[in-house]
């Protein structure tokens, strides 16, 4: 009888910790570092989803604007005034303002990336934009700055926070 409750104990034991170690294995794997080529492949992407917002605003074509952004309910996006907006409320203010305008443009100075996990990566996006009116005003800013938490879900990177700053926009 202890024999035999010895041997339970005992399989169980081993049971567990195959468990634990699988499990932790598993933990390790999915959580583990990109390898610089898949960092570079990440980049690549990223930055062409970026390239679509830019594009996107330079044709005042707000649905081509969104598409890098998620549709979610877990998105935000904080605003250099420190108000913040969902995503339909985005969209929205966006639509609005690109309506108000004749032209814009963003232009990049730099991208930075800092890789998180496997699935998320910070961009921080520099640059500066120029926009005209349907007035005919025209405005600057020297220093734009978006920093953009892209998650890969169903193999494609998506913005699923974002924070953008900027200098004074200077009228021209």
């Amino acid at each position: 009888m202890k024999t035999t409750k010895f041997l339970r104990l005992a399989t169980l034991s081993f049971a567990l910790v195959v468990i634990c170690i699988s499990c932790k294995e598993q933990a390790k794997t999915e959580h583990s570092e990109l390898t610089p080529q898949e960092k570079e492949q990440a980049k690549k992407e990223i930055s062409s989803r970026i390239d679509g917002i830019v594009q996107g605003a330079k044709n005042l074509n707000i649905d081509e604007a969104m598409k890098a952004y998620s549709n979610s309910d877990d998105f935000m996006l904080i605003n250099p005034d420190g108000s913040s907006y969902n995503y339909q409320e985005m969209k929205t203010v966006n639509s609005e303002a690109f309506e108000q305008l004749r032209s814009l443009e963003f232009s990049t100075v730099k991208k930075e990336y800092r890789f998180l996990a496997k699935d998320l990566v910070l961009c921080t996006w520099f640059g500066k934009n120029k926009m005209e009116f349907k007035t005919g005003d025209k405005l600057k800013t020297e220093s734009y700055v978006g920093s953009m938490l892209f998650k890969k879900e169903n193999e494609v990177w998506s913005i699923i926070y974002a924070h953008e700053s900027n200098s004074t926009p200077i009228q021209l």
